[in-house]
């Protein structure tokens, strides 16, 4: 059971403001996964949720509750693999990226997808498909 992302550790917990959470009292959070920056998880982890959900809180965050979640669990031992390769930059020039789109216009989008690399394979992918015989 893998995370994968930019992994945050000890973080302080917030009782004001956006990120406020009034439902953990520990005065820092379990490692968890910043969300802003998007990050992975590997099939069992998404099972785990998946069959506990009507059990699980959901705190302040989707982020900090998977933390929550995956710390309290004795069902699971997840692995944190801590990456810099997701970022929240909307740089889609940089390919050492993996860019996690928030706040992106119409127009930013489009420029991103074109200059995705896999571009060129589903446009390949798709004509291939249209002209194939039935």
């Amino acid at each position: 059971p893998l995370v994968f992302g930019q992994v945050m550790r000890g973080a302080e917990v917030y009782r004001y403001g956006k990120w406020a959470e009034f439902h953990y009292k520990p005065k820092r959070y379990p490692k968890f996964p910043l969300g802003s920056h998007g990050y992975a998880i590997s099939r069992p982890i998404a099972k785990f949720v998946a069959s506990t959900k009507n059990e699980l809180f959901e705190y302040q965050g989707e982020d900090t509750s998977l933390g929550i979640w995956l710390a309290q669990s004795t069902s699971i031992k997840a692995r944190w693999k801590n990456s810099n390769l997701f970022v929240n930059n909307q740089n889609c020039s940089d390919k050492n990226n993996y860019v996690i789109g928030h706040d992106l216009s119409p127009a930013m989008i489009k420029e991103c997808y074109e200059k995705a690399d896999e571009v060129d394979e589903i446009k390949e992918s798709s004509i291939l498909e249209s002209t194939s015989p039935p």
